[in-house]
């Protein structure tokens, strides 16, 4: 026996099965008895034909029910053609279908990271979901991942026992809430890197030229040297100014006038000293 495309088997097929028919008959089985009541077996004799007839069609149970998921997310009506509206309403609207579609078929609410890779209709649901996530402003690198984090959200309230309708309600507002936080802290965090501005801990900007500007109020100029509270400028030579208008020697310190010998002469008046009163 040889195979054709898609797993079929030439030669031996019955009359009126079809792979179609086959996965309608999976989803209808999957419903009434979960996971646990598929088998190749059950399948064939909820058709009537023999197991090895199954074969002709469908590989393994894995590829069976892998069919049968894809075909269910066929179930949720696509949106119409240039629907917009508010991104808020549009994922509360997929996700009430999608909870409506795992509230049908329970046991396509699989533990994450057991499902086989999606078929079209799975792949489509989701790309509507990231198209959707898309206009609240995540950029284009989160999206895949926000997309799985929103089904694998909706995947686990699924599976979760029926709850209120009020219930749902909070859930999917946390969702959207959690979707909002996110797209703003993203759309701060580019504007920061666009504009070159890095916010230091105490809340001050950094001016664009790289220098600080301290608590006091005080700008620190081009050159690195402070100036001071009391508005004298520090030269770049490091020697400060004092108030008198005198500079300081090069030590740096204003020596004060060293006392007279004893019986020396006294030292003749400073004729630029103010006098004396009285």
């Amino acid at each position: 026996m040889t195979r054709t495309g898609g797993g079929r088997r030439r030669g031996g097929r019955t009359p009126g099965l079809d792979r179609e028919r086959i996965v309608r008959a999976a989803v209808r089985l999957l419903d009434a008895e979960g996971l646990p009541g598929l088998s190749m077996r059950r399948l064939a004799a909820e058709l009537d034909v023999t197991t090895t007839s199954v074969y002709w069609y469908v590989d393994t149970k894995d590829d069976l029910l892998a069919l049968a998921l894809d075909a269910v997310h066929a179930e949720p009506a696509p949106p119409a053609p240039g629907a917009g509206g508010d991104w808020r309403d549009r994922l509360r609207a997929l996700a009430r279908e999608y909870l409506a579609l795992l509230d049908r078929h329970p046991w396509a609410a699989r533990p994450a990271g057991t499902d086989p890779a999606p078929g079209p209709h799975a792949a489509a649901f989701a790309e509507r979901v990231r198209d959707t996530v898309a206009r609240a402003g995540l950029p284009a690198c989160r999206r895949p991942g926000a997309a799985v984090s929103v089904l694998r959200f909706l995947r686990g309230l699924g599976a979760a026992p029926r709850l209120p309708e009020q219930d749902v309600e909070y859930a999917l507002d946390l969702l959207v809430s959690g979707i909002e936080a996110t797209a703003a802290r993203e759309r701060g965090r580019t504007g920061n890197r666009a504009a070159g501005h890095a916010t230091p801990g105490d809340g001050r900007a950094t001016p664009g030229d790289g220098h600080a500007t301290p608590g006091d109020g005080h700008a620190t100029p081009a050159d690195g040297h402070a100036t001071p509270a009391d508005g004298l400028a520090t030269p770049a030579d490091g020697h400060a100014t004092p108030r008198d208008g005198h500079a300081a020697p090069e030590g740096g310190r204003v020596s004060p006038p060293r006392p007279a010998a004893p019986g020396s002469p006294p030292s003749p008046p400073d004729p630029t000293a103010p006098a004396s009163p009285g």
